[in-house]
Parts: structure tokens; C-alpha cells; sequence
């Protein structure tokens, strides 16, 4: 059995997990078995999880959203959206969402990532601190309050965000 990278620290609404493709999926709750390396995680319509990765990072998965947990620094999102907060922990590694339309990278922030596989586009909303967006070789960084996002041929940004609190 591989080794716990994750634990679930609350669901709302329905949220499953598989350890393979061809697994089944299986019902997530608080509180339940730790996850390992490779596991997908998906979120139905209306329904939220919060992950704890590692010893610090807090993952937070938006309704409709697909991952997989590759180990408590790197997460694969397939689609939808993802907050990271890394918990600002001097010298621990940073978190990095990949996604077919671009790659996060945390600098000690609080971040929000996400991945439209319809348009192939992602996009990087950074609340706290600095983080980066990466696609193919360009590279760019965004600081609190910015928003990137990669197309299938550009970064664009950084601009302003609305904050929504």
C-alpha cells in the first residue's frame, strides 16, 4: 500500500477517490482513511473538500473538480479548481499543481489554481504572497492580489483580482 501524502479533513456534499483507473470509486468523509500517492480525487456538482497534505499544506478542491495526489508537494489537476495554502513554513517545499494547460508553482502564499480542459486554459489567482505560472518554458510570476492565465499559446497578465471576501 503506498504511503499516506494526504488526509481528509472535511467534505461537503459528495466526493469520491480511487486508487487506480480501474478501481472503483470510493466515498470520501472526514476524518476516513489517509490517502496515498496516485490517488484521484473528484468532487461532484456542489460539493467541496479540504485536504491536509503533508504536515502543513491545506488543498481545498472546488465543486466539479478532478486530481490526483502524486505526493504532498505535487498535485495533477485534471480539471477544475484548487486553493493552496502552503501555511508559509520556512524551508518546506513548495507545493506545484500541473495541469495540461500550465503548471502552479507556490512561493509561500495562498493560491488559487485552476484548469478548463473545454478551452485548455489555466488560470492563477494568488491571495497571499508570490507564486508562479508556468507553460512549456515561459514562466511567470504573480504577487497577492494578481491573476495569470495561460491559453493554449500565451501567458497573459498579471491583472488585478476582485477579491471575493
Amino acid at each position: 500500500m503506498p504511503s499516506s501524502i494526504a488526509s481528509v479533513e472535511r467534505v461537503a456534499g459528495l466526493a469520491h477517490a480511487r486508487a487506480t483507473e480501474s478501481a472503483p470509486w470510493m466515498q470520501l468523509a472526514a476524518g476516513g482513511r489517509p490517502i496515498g500517492a496516485g490517488v484521484e480525487v473528484q468532487t461532484l456538482a456542489g460539493a467541496g473538500v479540504a485536504l491536509r497534505l503533508g504536515a502543513s499544506t491545506s488543498l481545498r478542491l472546488a465543486a466539479a473538480t478532478r486530481v490526483v495526489l502524486r505526493s504532498p508537494t505535487e498535485v495533477q489537476l485534471l480539471a477544475g479548481r484548487v486553493y493552496v495554502d502552503s501555511g508559509g513554513e520556512a524551508g518546506a517545499a513548495p507545493v506545484t499543481i500541473d495541469s495540461p494547460g500550465g503548471s502552479a508553482r507556490e512561493v509561500g502564499t495562498q493560491f488559487e489554481f485552476g484548469y478548463d480542459p473545454a478551452v485548455f486554459e489555466a488560470r492563477l489567482r494568488v491571495r497571499e504572497g508570490r507564486a508562479w505560472l508556468q507553460r512549456g518554458a515561459v514562466e511567470r510570476l504573480a504577487s497577492a492580489g494578481e491573476q495569470l492565465s495561460a491559453g493554449p499559446r500565451v501567458i497573459s497578465g498579471p491583472t488585478p483580482v476582485a477579491r471575493d471576501d
